[in-house]
């Protein structure tokens, strides 16, 4: 876990990196920044799944 959340850590530095260097662009940062949150919940849903299906795996 703690990896996923480094690497999570690295890319929202990066993105929030690359939208200050386009500032001027008000929408496209807007877009960014929703695609970041999908992509972050997608990422800890799909994160939660796993573990889920490795806890019912090792009840069986």
């Amino acid at each position: 876990m703690p990896i996923f959340l480094i690497a999570g850590i690295i890319e929202f530095v990066t993105i929030v990196s690359f939208i200050f260097m386009l500032e001027s662009d008000l929408e496209f940062v807007i877009v960014v920044l929703v695609f970041l949150v999908l992509s972050m919940l997608s990422t800890t849903l799909f994160l939660v799944g796993i573990r889920k299906n490795n806890h019912y795996q090792k009840n069986k």
